[in-house]
């Protein structure tokens, strides 16, 4: 619980100076990182409570901070706090600090809270007593600085502008942190598609070494710099062809390859030649070379998914997602409150799960395309937003490999970093490429959530992990989503002298959590299924599937003991996407939304429940085994459960979690208004312990009928 002052009305003493005297002579100071400076500073300043009255002066008193790299509210009681043994979720980001990459926009509020002005560098009134932080990940923070020296408010409110909208790429805080930590091993062993060796291993493990090779053709980014070095092409595709094509083609990209199916059939990034091009040769020849890698299919034609001509502009999806923060993040109470009442209009009026929907049945018809044995190419004008999307949903689709931890982070570092998803413009990094900005990547991350929630089994991690992977993209200490292309990185992650500046990988979690929240990212009812996978659907339920067209996986896939993964388990997942089963993410999206938060509800509350049960069955499990080997009953460690304040008992977690947690636990909450009943309560509440999906399959094991 966070222990904090809180400031009550009082007839006869204003809250504000009865609360401050408080805090007065505190000395707060912000724990700093590597590399991190302090820049501003501001002392008795109201962090108001979210959703609440300011004119009840409702909120704590505390001391303000804008470092290089965040911007850090720390309360008087902050060491009584530690020595009371609670720990950070996050290691890196106290419970009221914000890193300033995450920062979207900060406005200056007006006294009766009517007006807001967004504030720019330079342009800060001196008569700001009170600003509103927006945050890119659906957060507000309101601090008040009605007790704060003018001198101060101007400092720390100068400094956050200033350093949370930098204009180059080289003023980001991954290139002053400073940390051995870049040499940390993975928790998750990822393949990071930055050498030829790492290609060349998963055409092996795709057994398609035969019809594709690695090219070198791009050594030094000589020929593209939104290309990596090394690349898949067709086997027959020579070096001198490729150069000449790249002349022709938009960004000089050439057309890639994915993915090969079990079947021979592939999937292929194709290049888009410039406009008004009459040079077709190439293109025809590339496009003849990829169809001859599958010769067992009499396919004349190349199926495309041209993506420009079924999905938004990234323009047009920006806009999308400023409408759907409209109403993820009332300003206020009443607002919160007026809109319940437009709630399911309004999201409708964002479009939001019309993207997430066709972005997933592109994926499906490709997929089932690709089961068919043909060949299949997706088509983008640059080849690096929506095609992204497509190609990483149909290998989710197909290959149960990267539904693993290791084998998604492996599938990101393909198709996003290695194939030049410019994470820096896309996320507003920088100030110069704001008006580019667009949530590519999270429509993605929401399509693997839809996934995840039809296949419940089907996936090693949770919606946490997919969450704290979405605010990883603004944790800037991080490379990992920091440049626009291979070819960026590489000039920009040396220094003057030519040698490698050492950078942190988002997937050494360590650097972010301690290893007792890790467990937080595995779904146990995954666990559960692959100890007991291999199993077989019953007859009647295939002949279901097949009917509904949901997943439809042959027992003799199902039973295979191969070691190799192609032929292990080749459970296929395909989901429906009409509309009404594409549900809006209220976990990722709400969870700072402090009035429908729930205390002891939600999905994360079934988490905890079904993290309960695994380690009950694994229990009894090793408990009979030590009874059939008559050998010592050892201790059974949890690995499934995670840790709250080294507190691992499910009763007494259960009465610490919220709806939204890690983000928001109980005593983060006590003080704030709540709204009940409203349309947007049901997305917190509790559920069965053992969710079922919406157009799949779940996966049961056959029981022996009694004789």
């Amino acid at each position: 619980m966070s222990r904090s002052f809180k400031s009550y009305i009082d007839v006869q003493e204003p809250p504000e100076k009865a609360e401050a005297s408080n805090v007065m002579d505190a000395k707060l100071e912000p724990s700093l990182l590597p590399g991190e400076i302090l820049i501003g500073t501001a002392h008795n300043v109201l962090k108001v409570s979210p959703y609440s009255d300011q004119k009840q002066g409702s909120g704590t008193y505390g001391s303000l901070f804008c470092t290089n790299f965040k911007l850090s509210f720390l309360t008087a009681d902050r060491s009584s706090y530690e020595l009371m043994g609670s720990k950070q979720r996050n290691l890196l980001l106290d419970e009221y600090d914000i890193s300033l990459s995450c920062v979207d926009t900060v406005y200056s509020v007006s006294k009766k809270n009517t007006k807001r002005v967004k504030l720019m560098v330079g342009g800060i009134p001196s008569s700001t007593k009170t600003i509103e932080v927006h945050c890119k990940n659906f957060r507000i923070l309101t601090f008040s600085f009605k007790m704060t020296t003018k001198d101060e408010t101007k400092s720390v409110v100068n400094a956050l502008v200033h350093h949370a909208f930098p204009a180059r790429p080289d003023l980001l805080f991954a290139f002053d942190y400073a940390s051995p930590e870049s040499t940390k091993e993975l928790p998750y062993p990822t393949v990071m598609y930055d050498m030829p060796s790492h290609w060349e291993g998963e055409l092996k493990r795709l057994h398609c070494s035969d019809k594709w090779r690695v090219t070198l053709v791009n050594s030094s980014y000589s020929r593209s710099c939104s290309l990596p070095e090394s690349f898949v092409v067709p086997s027959s595709v020579t070096d001198p062809d490729i150069t000449k094509g790249t002349a022709y083609n938009i960004k000089n990209r050439v057309s890639t390859w994915s993915y090969s199916y079990e079947n021979g059939a592939s999937l292929v990034r194709l290049a888009r030649l410039i406009p008004d091009t009459a040079n077709t040769l190439y293109e025809e020849k590339m496009c003849k070379a990829i169809l001859e890698t599958n010769p067992g299919n009499t396919q004349r034609e190349l199926i495309t998914k041209n993506l420009n001509k079924r999905l938004p502009t990234v323009k047009d999806l920006q806009s999308n997602f400023e409408k759907l923060k409209e109403i993820c993040m009332p300003g206020s109470k009443s607002d919160c409150a007026s809109k319940d009442a437009s709630w399911y209009a309004d999201l409708d009026n964002t479009g939001w799960l019309q993207i997430i929907r066709d972005c997933l049945q592109i994926s499906r018809e490709v997929a089932q395309a690709m089961i068919g044995g043909n060949t299949v190419g997706i088509q983008e004008e640059e080849s690096c937003d929506y095609t992204c999307i497509i190609t990483s949903l149909v290998q989710l689709m197909l290959d149960p490999h990267y539904r693993t931890i290791s084998g998604f982070q492996s599938l990101i570092q393909k198709e996003w970093i290695a194939m030049g998803h410019p994470f820096l413009t896309r996320c507003g990094h920088i100030t110069s490429q704001d008006i580019e900005k667009s949530p590519v990547f999270l429509i993605f991350l929401d399509c693997v959530w839809q996934l995840t929630q039809n296949f419940p089994t089907s996936f090693q991690f949770t919606e946490i992990y997919l969450t704290i992977l979405w605010d990883s993209t603004y944790l800037t200490i991080f490379d990992t989503f920091l440049f626009d292309n291979p070819h960026q990185r590489n000039n920009l992650s040396q220094d003057f002298g030519g040698r490698r500046i050492p950078m942190v990988h988002t997937w050494q979690w360590g650097s972010q959590l301690a290893p007792g929240d890790l467990p937080m990212f595995n779904n146990p009812i995954y666990s559960l299924h692959s100890e007991n996978e291999k199993t077989t659907l019953n007859m009647s339920e295939s002949t279901n599937c097949e009917a509904n067209h949901h997943v439809v996986s042959s027992s003799k896939e199902m039973t295979s003991q191969s070691k190799d993964m192609m032929s292990q388990s080749r459970d296929l997942i395909l989901p429906l996407a009409e509309l009404p089963l594409v549900k809006f993410w209220s976990y990722l999206y709400l969870r700072w939304l402090t009035p429908v938060v729930i205390s002891g509800g939600g999905s994360v509350d079934e988490y905890l429940r079904q993290c309960t049960i695994l380690e009950e069955i694994q229990q009894l499990r090793s408990t009979l085994d030590n009874l059939q080997t008559n050998s010592v009953l050892r201790h059974h460690k949890k690995p499934h459960l995670f840790t709250l304040n080294h507190v691992t008992s499910p009763t007494k977690l259960h009465d610490a979690l919220t709806s939204s947690f890690p983000f928001q636990t109980v005593g983060s909450t006590l003080n704030s208004p709540s709204v009940v009943g409203s349309p947007v309560t049901p997305n917190f509440k509790s559920k069965t312990p053992t969710p079922k999906p919406q157009g799949g399959v779940v996966l049961k094991p056959k029981h022996n009928k009694k004789k």
